[in-house]
């Protein structure tokens, strides 16, 4: 099997594999938004809403081209993110848990944090949606500082789900994030910093 390509799979396929080959992974599943299992020899298997899916031959071959699929519009939606509000007590932690540990170094909502973020992002690294979604609440409380303001939660569209965002005493509501957004989902050079200035000059605001 190609290390870039990928073998489809019908649904009663699937099934059949799950059954006896495959395991759910959660971990990857929670990465990458989507039904993932894996077998014995590291192959990744992704399913679909359908049923039907796709077999991998390793992980890396799926973060390879995972942005170039129909995948990294799945990837980094923020649909299905936080689905309660007794959940959004965590995110704030698990933000810095989760961005000191891919820097390796620890992570503070200050503009060293930012700076660090940067330099990561600067490389172009693979951004799977738990860094996504980090790197979207960071840029919420590095905007929400600025401005004087404070994170809020908004209902999402979908009324399942909610989404951080930045409101200031009038209760404007700021997305310092949806740069970012556009930036990795095309597979850019990214910059948070960047991304968090766009949406205050687009506001005209000035720090």
């Amino acid at each position: 099997m190609s290390q870039e390509k990928a073998v489809r799979v019908s649904k009663k396929d699937v099934d059949n594999r799950i059954q006896n080959e495959f395991i759910h992974d959660q971990v990857l599943s929670d990465a990458f938004n989507l039904k993932i299992y894996k077998d014995k020899l590291g192959r990744i298997l992704v399913v679909n809403d359908k049923g039907s899916g796709y077999i991998w031959a390793s992980l890396a071959a799926i973060e390879k081209v995972v942005n170039e699929s129909e995948h990294a519009v799945s990837m980094y939606n923020l649909n299905n993110w936080v689905k309660n509000k007794s959940l959004i007590s965590n995110v704030a932690a698990e933000t810095l848990t989760t961005l000191s540990t891919i820097l390796k170094k620890g992570i503070k909502y200050d503009k060293n944090g930012l700076i660090e973020i940067d330099k990561y992002l600067s490389v172009r690294p693979f951004i799977d949606r738990k860094i996504f979604v980090a790197l979207v609440y960071f840029s919420c409380e590095i905007f929400a500082a600025q401005m004087d303001g404070r994170v809020d939660w908004n209902l999402m569209p979908d009324g399942k789900s909610y989404v951080p965002v930045v409101k200031d005493d009038h209760d404007r509501v700021y997305v310092p994030y949806s740069d970012l957004l556009e930036c990795v989902a095309n597979q850019g050079r990214c910059s948070l910093s960047q991304s968090i200035d766009v949406e205050r000059y687009r506001h005209k605001l000035s720090l």
